[in-house]
């Protein structure tokens, strides 16, 4: 890897970032208001450093009182870099298909993103579009169709074609299947600013890189043993594993099973108030008195099909043998069936890893 910036740089762009405020200040200092963490941030034109800057490649903006001025400068300087292109890729191939892109993929995605093929950079929606219709994104799992009894039965392709969904966006997948919004948000999901789902929180980064670094390795056989020719540099990446710890994993244990027996969530808004949130589990219920259904229907909506045979035949097994039915079952046995399949579920590899 070949530097292309250094501390000073670093230095001078958060210079030009300087003055930013919460939406719910008055634009004249940093210290009013709820904080808050629904509208885009302000600008404090009092708080902004309005010298000039010095940027990358030769790049300069003379300093404005005006801070936006500054930030689009800014901007602007970064945006002409000819690593932006698959800098971004690689993040966004990151958090929406795998943590090891190959070089290829690498490559397709940040052409889209250097032309749209109408001639414009940086259009997204061509650029997400090229990492969800690429090839390489359909590598990660095999489907095979089966029959006596017809089933399609669905593989995970390897540790490189996969990745490990970070904690936020786990509890935001839960909310957005099973949550009911309260007409007291206008029907809107909030997460808590309280890292409640394991070591992260929206927008309470320790760092400006992220939770996480794109680059990193858990100790042993993925650091020492695992390299491939398909990936930049050779070595193989899995960046949510930084923040997962024994504490976190606890903590999302606890999440998630307090969430599934309660079947609500109290949470705090930057409006000072609490909103209810419910979850309806109904689907489940409904197929909960035949265990072997139950768990089928859980590894299609929750884990992609990508259960193992030993594990659906052991949750199978215990969720026949925790909850006995009598005849008919009463609606107390299939919540309580629902309640120990999907805390299982939620706490498994098949459903933490994504291919």
């Amino acid at each position: 890897m070949i530097p292309t910036y250094d501390n000073d740089d670093i230095r001078e762009f958060a210079r030009a970032f300087t003055g930013f405020n919460y939406a719910s200040g008055n634009g004249t200092n940093l210290f009013n208001g709820y904080i808050n963490y629904v509208d885009p941030m302000i600008m404090t034109n009092s708080a902004h450093d309005s010298g000039p800057k010095n940027l990358l490649n030769g790049g300069s903006i003379p300093g404005n009182v005006n801070g936006n001025i500054d930030v689009t400068g800014a901007l602007d300087n970064l945006y002409a870099h000819p690593n932006v292109a698959p800098f971004i890729s690689k993040l966004l191939i990151q958090r929406l298909v795998r943590s090891n892109p190959t070089k290829g993929y690498l490559d397709r995605v940040s052409k889209i993103f250097n032309n749209n093929g109408s001639g414009v950079k940086g259009d997204m929606r061509a650029v997400v579009k090229a990492i969800l219709t690429d090839n390489e994104a359909w590598t990660s799992i095999r489907m095979t169709r089966l029959r006596n009894p017809t089933r399609l039965v669905v593989t995970g392709s390897g540790t490189e074609f996969g990745r490990m969904v970070e904690p936020v966006v786990q509890y935001a997948s839960f909310f957005r299947r099973y949550g009911v919004a309260p007409a007291t948000t206008n029907n809107k999901f909030y997460l808590s600013a309280n890292p409640g789902a394991g070591n992260q929180a929206p927008f309470r980064s320790p760092s400006v890189f992220n939770f996480y670094l794109p680059h990193h390795q858990p100790s042993g056989g993925l650091a020492t043993a695992l390299v491939s020719r398909n990936i930049p540099n050779g070595d193989l990446a899995a960046p949510e594993f930084q923040i997962l710890t024994s504490v976190s994993s606890n903590t999302w244990f606890n999440r998630s099973r307090s969430d599934i027996i309660n079947e609500f969530i109290d949470q705090f808004l930057f409006t000072n108030t609490n909103a209810r949130f419910s979850f309806d589990f109904t689907k489940e219920k409904n197929v909960a008195a035949s265990q072997a259904g139950l768990v089928e229907y859980l590894d299609r909506v929750l884990c992609n099909g990508t259960m193992s045979d030993d594990f659906r035949t052991r949750l199978s097994d215990a969720i026949a043998t925790k909850v006995t039915l009598s005849s008919p079952p009463s609606a107390s046995q299939l919540r309580d069936r629902v309640r120990g399949a999907m805390i299982t579920v939620m706490n498994s590899p098949f459903y933490l890893i994504r291919y």
